[in-house]
């Protein structure tokens, strides 16, 4: 795809997520989800790294949900990442209105194992790709709002579009966090995600798939939610939480270094 055909075709995917064409179907007995009506991007972390000028981006960063639909903070995050498009990245680091969890701030710590130079709070990327595989976000009135809940029936939902997203993009690595988003994504992509203990897989480390007819490679992390870092670093001897984790995202580095895949 040309990049003008490739714009065409994500601007058609995010009207699509925008209008919650089936989101009723993602819905379940705990946990229901609703659309954003003011997300010009296929999903509000894209605003973070990503978007419609990083459509020829080599590195897709795939989590699994944004979590609660809060109008505040969606009336603050678009406004201010536009204005930190527009101006000066450095004048606006990644803003503390997103501090329901750590997973952003411990993502920062994990995109320096890949580099030490890399300061993805202060600095745009333009090859790198921020997304969430489910693109609805969960209804404060949900059982379970931030984390739980049978989020099965979105996942299946997302799958065609996360495949048609990636097929805009065409990445060369694509960073699972967590389980449930690896196996997804796996699938999405028209693979069976291998089978057994998911500490064991990421310390096998990438797979490699293709997207249409392009190589790709596949990292299952873990989440680093904490959640995630508490499931990384059972049975492990570490000093700090994240030290088990920046060892694998270490591998993502000597890969992407092998492969001269440049972030920075």
């Amino acid at each position: 795809m040309t990049y003008e055909e490739k714009k065409a075709a994500y601007l058609d995917l995010v009207t699509e997520i925008r209008n919650g064409e089936r989101l009723s179907e993602c819905n379940s007995s705990s946990v229901s989800f609703e659309a954003c009506k003011k997300c010009e991007e296929i999903n509000l972390w894209t605003y973070w790294q990503g978007g419609i000028d990083c459509l020829d981006a080599e590195i897709v960063l795939m989590g699994q949900d944004w979590g609660t639909y809060d109008q505040q903070l969606i009336d603050e995050w678009i406004p201010y990442f536009e204005n930190r498009r527009k101006l000066s990245p450095e004048k606006y680091p990644h803003p503390k209105v997103y501090s329901k969890a750590d997973t952003d701030y411990r993502l920062v710590q994990l995109f320096k194992s890949i580099d030490p130079k890399l300061d993805i709070q202060h600095k745009i990327y333009h090859n790198l790709f921020f997304t969430n595989f489910i693109l609805y976000y969960r209804s404060p009135s949900s059982e379970n709002s931030q984390s739980g809940g049978n989020i099965n029936p979105a996942m299946r939902i997302f799958s065609h579009y996360n495949a048609r997203l990636m097929e805009i993009i065409e990445p060369k690595v694509v960073i699972c966090l967590g389980r449930s988003t690896f196996d997804s994504t796996m699938k999405a992509l028209g693979y069976t995600p291998p089978k057994g203990n998911y500490n064991t897989l990421i310390e096998h480390g990438e797979l490699e798939i293709k997207i249409a007819q392009n190589k790709c490679v596949v990292f299952p992390v873990a989440h680093p939610g904490g959640l995630g870092v508490a499931n990384r670093n059972r049975g492990k001897t570490y000093n700090d939480p994240l030290d088990i984790q920046r060892q694998d995202w270490n591998k993502i580095g000597i890969y992407l270094k092998k492969h001269e895949i440049s972030i920075i």
